[in-house]
């Protein structure tokens, strides 16, 4: 007999006495991770049961090092992948090492409240970030409100100026002039200040200025 057949015969002796102790044969499973394989197809067992196996075992492992006793049925090592990793639930473990699903339903209770009492700092401080930031954005948009305001009032004193200087009265300062009764006031107005006809040469600029800037 070869190391092989040897090893496959030893095999055999321990899946005929494990395989009604699931629990070590998960951690023999576990163990044999580069014959994981060999094992599924000598044994007739699915892939997705090797690996299901395969985590049991590494669960049953963690369980044993972090209780030092060992488990009576699946739930404790189910309880090690479903609960977080922590010394409170080491703890726990220790005391009873074969808990309940009322005793696990408690513990996950006990973590969601903890991490809702943790959480709570981290929230309020992201909210005071939020109403920060939409405090800023309110500041400059009442900054940006504030400035195009001042623009169109700027804009609306160059242009009654404008209206003054082409003789418009001021009671039509808000009504819209059209082009050709601007040309015609830009026309009389620079033929009577015309410099070539003995109007004052700076009015005369005014009023060319003035039509610049309302046609």
């Amino acid at each position: 007999m070869n190391k092989v057949e040897s090893e496959w015969k030893e095999m055999d002796l321990k899946y005929e006495n494990l395989r009604d102790n699931y629990l070590i044969w998960c951690k023999l499973v576990f163990e044999m991770k580069d014959r994981q394989q060999d094992i599924a197809n000598r044994y007739d067992i699915s892939q997705s049961r090797i690996s299901q196996m395969t985590n049991t075992g590494k669960n049953y492992n963690y369980f044993i090092s972090n209780t030092n006793k060992l488990p009576k049925s699946n739930y404790a090592i189910d309880m090690m992948s479903s609960l977080p990793n922590d010394s409170k639930r080491n703890e726990l473990l220790k005391k009873n090492p074969n808990p309940t699903q009322e005793d696990v339903k408690k513990y996950k209770n006990e973590i969601n409240q903890s991490n809702k009492n943790n959480a709570k700092p981290k929230l309020d401080k992201l909210q005071q970030k939020k109403k920060k930031i939409q405090e800023e954005k309110n500041k400059q948009e009442k900054e940006e409100r504030w400035e195009r305001k001042q623009i169109e009032q700027e804009k609306i004193v160059i242009r009654n100026q404008a209206l003054k200087t082409l003789g418009v009265s001021k009671g039509l300062y808000g009504i819209i002039i059209s082009e050709k009764a601007l040309k015609f006031l830009y026309r009389g107005f620079s033929n009577e200040n015309h410099p070539d006809k003995g109007g004052i040469k700076e009015n005369f600029i005014k009023i060319k200025q003035a039509y610049e800037i309302l046609k």
